[in-house]
């Protein structure tokens, strides 16, 4: 069930309910161009999504928290899709924050790792977009499954001079990149200024590049 405040406080405590149908739903996010943003890891569910209702809990039978609602389908042709934030990875970051620690028990501000690039997952043979100094570009089909290059989050991040946009990640650290989830599990194990060896598939070719963690 989900509780929530759609449409004002007039409707305040509002409650709805329904199933889960996945736990780990990737969900794509295109800007107005088309072009593919990001790509989140979710929980899917029945459970009508209103505006109002995001940030608030997504509840089990059993009045566990399991979600943050966050994002549902629009459309005539649509009902009944929505989505939360596992709440796993949501109390990590609260925790966090709470606490001013990172996972190494040192300063969020100084040790907390970044990658420095904002990607999405694809499979292989399926066509993906990115800009390339400004422009769209398109590939038809993806070499592999991985994680493309969407755009560099600020150059001064290492990997802006490793790598380029387009680039499809396939592993760190010899740990497998099919989801964004993957990415952030394996720099969570690192703080600011280690270095990862991330192997990328660039025009058809597999190549790898040291690259050091910003924050």
């Amino acid at each position: 069930m989900a509780i929530g405040t759609p449409g004002g406080l007039e409707y305040a405590g509002t409650v709805t309910t329904g199933v889960v149908s996945a736990v780990r739903r990737d969900v794509k996010f295109h800007d107005t161009d088309g072009l593919l943003q990001k790509t989140m890891t979710l929980i899917q569910t029945s459970t009508q999504i209103n505006p109002g209702n995001s940030g608030g809990p997504l509840i089990n039978g059993d009045g566990q928290v399991i979600g943050i609602n966050t994002y549902k389908i629009l459309g005539t042709e649509y009902e009944g899709i929505g989505f939360a934030i596992p709440i796993n990875g949501a109390m990590k970051i609260c925790d966090d924050i709470i606490a001013g620690k990172s996972g190494d028990d040192g300063d969020v501000a100084s040790k907390a790792a970044r990658l420095g690039v904002s990607g999405s997952a694809v499979t292989k043979g399926e066509e993906f977009s990115y800009y390339e100094n400004g422009r769209k570009k398109t590939v038809k089909s993806a070499p592999a499954d991985g994680i493309v290059v969407v755009e560099f989050t600020d150059t001064k991040y290492d990997i802006a001079s490793k790598l380029r946009t387009g680039d499809i990640i396939i592993s760190i650290d010899g740990t497998a990149t099919t989801s964004i989830d993957d990415v952030r599990a394996v720099v969570a194990r690192h703080k600011e200024g280690d270095t990862v060896t991330i192997v990328f598939i660039r025009s058809g070719s597999e190549m790898s590049a040291d690259v050091i963690l910003g924050s």
